[in-house]
């Protein structure tokens, strides 16, 4: 009796494993919305971080080519940023510190301006910012949809594509004048923003998110 339950009990089985839905990468992925709020809190607390900002095509509304640096909570940031001026691309070094910016170009040396100047331009300062930057960013983002796990420069991270409102990515990349569907790439060790993408009206704008609470010594230059 025991050798004829055998065969069946096989089969069974098998049918019971053709019947369970299958997982992206084995695993179930958590709800985009829930990973957006954790997101959006555990960024409220960052300290600070290095950037990263890559445009593809020719973004309306943006003068810039990308920048790249590092920045703190408290509003200060220092890097470079790449301008088109008069067809070329110039190459900027610049320090944001208490109301100051300070640019320099490939000659010279640093022009102080006041610090609303960058928001012309590019203001990296408010990326931290918990009310304006990328903490309100995710909190505020709707339709998530966690759409996979994968890696992101080493980091282990999950996909999420949702929709944010103009009012808070509008501060971030000011070429927005609408509410955009972007994709976010969330920690999955630790809930931080490590990656964003949105497609923008002539262009894609990329930010990248790393070395999240290192000590930063950003000082006028002297």
């Amino acid at each position: 009796m025991i050798r004829r339950r055998l065969p069946a009990l096989a089969l069974l089985l098998a049918l019971l494993t053709l019947a369970v839905p299958a997982c992206s990468g084995g695993e179930e992925l958590p709800d985009g919305q829930q990973l957006l709020s954790r997101s959006g809190a555990t960024m409220g607390e960052v300290s600070s971080a290095r950037f990263v900002l890559d445009l593809e095509g020719d973004v309306s509304g943006l003068p810039i080519e990308g920048a790249q640096g590092q920045l703190t909570r408290d509003g200060e940031a220092a890097g470079t940023a790449g301008i088109t001026q008069g067809g070329e691309l110039t190459e900027l070094e610049f320090v944001l510190t208490g109301d100051k910016l300070y640019l320099q170009g490939p000659t010279g040396g640093f022009r102080e301006l006041p610090a609303s100047f960058a928001a012309s331009v590019y203001d990296p300062s408010t990326i931290l910012d918990a009310r304006r930057g990328v903490p309100a960013l995710l909190e505020n983002g709707t339709d998530a949809t966690t759409e996979a796990r994968e890696d992101v420069d080493g980091v282990d991270a999950y996909r999420v594509r949702a929709t944010f409102p103009v009012d808070v990515l509008g501060g971030l990349i000011p070429a927005v004048t609408e509410d955009t569907e972007g994709q976010v790439w969330i920690g999955f060790q630790q809930p931080r923003l490590v990656q964003a993408r949105f497609e923008l009206p002539g262009g894609i704008a990329t930010v990248r998110l790393s070395e999240f609470d290192a000590p930063v010594d950003i000082a006028p230059p002297s």
